[in-house]
């Protein structure tokens, strides 16, 4: 009997902070890793009018109203296995172990609709430890909405402009001798702020931001499908310099080497990539890597007629090329079917 008390005494209970670190760290990644991805946001645009059987707007409205919508439903799936009550556990230990593991391993993404600003209220809201953790986002990158620029560089709203107006973004430099008026893209300044946020990272581990560009679409090169028009898929070179240059300006250098590196990925017809791989090099992107995929065709052929073979694409994933000389804002579209208006 003496000496089963002494035993116990020796060998004190085992409870969780008792294993060891690795073990912990196995038992974390069970409860805190997500299959995929981790949804922080998601939505769309989503017309609000009223129409009747002819189509006219039942409130007299003249012009389209749209709302964005969130899917909260697609965020609290991607995270409905997770234990995140480790996340609050009053144990600082715990809390601080299962906050290293959730965020440093799982990837964080914004997609859809988004205007970058539930990006900067995400990196606000979680804190700096834990912004330090931080290894993998994933943010859809779409052409931005068009504003629509006067000739002495003033801007204002056009009808289709569903986000705030911005003006030019002073980092790009606009020629005093231009006249060119027309639609310019609207892009949100609080990209910039985004990397302010995480340049003062105070983290040793690179951050990799994946910035996910809509099928066929690539800022400075048309990847047209035949039934594609020019006009719409104009995106300029302006979104990726101003993030080349805020990652250059607030992420390459920092002393905690908190650095970011930006990778963007997309998708378009093989042929067209083949074709384009020299302009693409030209307009100052690296191409990091490159994918040859297979997409079943919908369409079926009539009979008597042979199937027709998958459609092939090629998946790439481009850098941008660090830009030294000064930023000019790229001339308003050239295909702009709009005329002047206030």
């Amino acid at each position: 009997m003496q000496q089963s008390k002494m035993e116990q005494l020796s060998h004190p209970p085992t409870n969780f902070l008792s294993l060891p670190r690795e073990i912990r760290d196995r038992i974390y990644s069970f409860a805190l890793l997500a299959s995929t991805c981790v949804v922080v946001w998601t939505g769309r645009w989503v017309c609000i009018n009223k129409f009747d059987d002819q189509g006219v707007d039942v409130d007299g409205k003249t012009a389209l109203e749209y709302r964005r919508i969130v899917d909260n439903k697609a965020t609290a799936s991607s995270i409905q296995h997770l234990a995140l009550n480790l996340l609050c556990c009053n144990n600082t230990i715990v809390e601080r172990e299962a906050a290293m593991t959730f965020y440093t391993n799982n990837t964080f993404s914004f997609l859809g609709d988004h205007n970058w600003d539930p990006i900067v209220s995400w990196l606000e809201a979680i804190g700096a430890r834990n912004r330090g953790y931080i290894t993998k986002l994933n943010v859809t990158a779409r052409r931005p909405d068009q504003a629509w620029q006067r000739r002495d560089g003033t801007r204002v709203k056009i009808p289709n402009l569903r986000e705030e107006l911005y003006q030019r973004n002073p980092h790009l430099y606009r020629s005093p001798q231009s006249t060119e008026e027309g639609e310019v893209e609207n892009i949100n300044p609080a990209i910039e702020t985004i990397f302010a946020i995480l340049g003062s990272r105070d983290a040793w581990s690179t951050l990799k931001l994946q910035l996910l560009l809509d099928p066929n679409c690539l800022p400075g090169v048309e990847l047209l499908d035949d039934d594609q028009s020019a006009y719409a898929q104009i995106f300029t070179m302006d979104l990726p310099n101003l993030i080349e240059k805020f990652r250059v300006a607030y992420t390459s250098q920092s002393e905690n080497r908190g650095h970011v590196e930006v990778l963007w990925v997309g998708e378009t017809l093989r042929h067209e990539f083949i074709n384009k791989r020299s302009l693409i090099q030209k307009q100052g992107w690296e191409i990091v890597e490159t994918r040859e995929v297979e997409t079943p065709r919908l369409w079926t052929p009539p009979p008597g007629h042979a199937p027709l073979g998958p459609i092939l694409k090629v998946r790439f994933t481009l850098k941008r090329r660090v830009q030294t000389a000064v930023l000019v804002a790229e001339d308003p579209n050239p295909y702009s079917y709009l005329g002047y208006f206030d």
